[in-house]
């Protein structure tokens, strides 16, 4: 079987109620007009996120637990902190197979982040990401 690996990555795509696969900024500080906001960023920026991915996704996790042929989508939220770890980490949504599995490993074992500023005070982010496992047959 061949495995195919796709994230859905379209990082600083922001969002208060989002419902697609992008990342989701859902813990906004209260800020009013003229503050200046500071997302949290993966050093070295998307690129770099998604080499961490890359490397670290295991492409063959669904395979491995007898998936059968079909897509698989985890969504996970995480937390920046305000020293930059990957917190709070939780499943949105998880097919089995062993893919949620992987994507909590991948984002428990994140290098640190830059972490989010509000008027140059750290503040925690909240983000969502989904993550798409493509299983085909031979």
């Amino acid at each position: 079987m061949k495995i195919i690996l796709v994230t859905g990555l379209t990082l600083l795509l922001l969002r208060l109620h989002a419902q697609d696969t992008s990342i989701v900024d859902t813990r906004k500080p209260d800020i009013e007009n003229d503050s200046v906001y500071l997302a949290a960023g993966f050093p070295g920026g998307d690129n770099a996120w998604n080499a961490y991915l890359m490397l670290n996704i295991s492409p063959s996790a669904a395979e491995d637990h007898k998936a059968p042929k079909g897509t698989y989508i985890v969504s996970a939220s995480y937390v920046i902190d305000t020293s930059g770890n990957v917190t709070e980490i939780k499943l949105v949504s998880d097919p089995g197979y062993g893919t949620g599995e992987d994507v909590l490993r991948v984002l428990k074992n994140s290098p640190k982040w830059l972490p989010a500023s509000v008027n140059d005070r750290l503040v925690p982010y909240q983000l969502e990401q989904s993550f798409t496992y493509l299983v085909s047959g031979q």
